[in-house]
């Protein structure tokens, strides 16, 4: 008996670490570029002919940080979502760190990492990633 549950867990092992992630639950990642264009908005594309925009709301500053939150709508003709986000911008380094959820559209319901870095500051300008991480099945 202990030589079946044996063959049966190294099996289970098997076919649990051979078993390749589906391709629905990789990261997704875009890249972007976006810049300031009015108060506490920014607009910019997105890789692959796209559009960003975000709207800034609930600032504060501590220090040399900014915490804030943020509505972030990309626009394409395959991945059009709506996600909320918050974080901070370092006004030492001009990184930007943003974490949230799809909240409608294209993976609804998904982790978003924003990245990204000010590349600009006279023109509000910043490039940088955004990570979705699908929902496990």
């Amino acid at each position: 008996m202990n030589r079946v549950m044996s063959i049966v867990v190294s099996l289970m092992t098997i076919l649990l670490v051979g078993t390749p992630v589906a391709a629905a639950q990789r990261p997704v990642v875009l890249e972007f570029e976006k810049q300031w264009a009015a108060p506490d908005y920014y607009l910019g594309t997105v890789e692959g002919g796209g559009t960003i925009e975000m709207t800034l709301f609930d600032k504060s500053v501590i220090g040399n940080t900014q915490h804030f939150s943020a509505t972030v709508e990309v626009n394409s003709a395959s991945r059009s979502f709506t996600a909320l986000v918050s974080g901070q911008i370092n006004f030492s380094t001009g990184r930007v760190v943003l974490n949230g959820s799809v909240t409608s559209g294209w993976l609804a319901r998904a982790r978003v990492q924003e990245e990204s870095q000010l590349v600009d500051p006279d023109t509000g300008r910043f490039i940088g990633t955004i990570q979705i991480m699908p929902a496990s099945s």
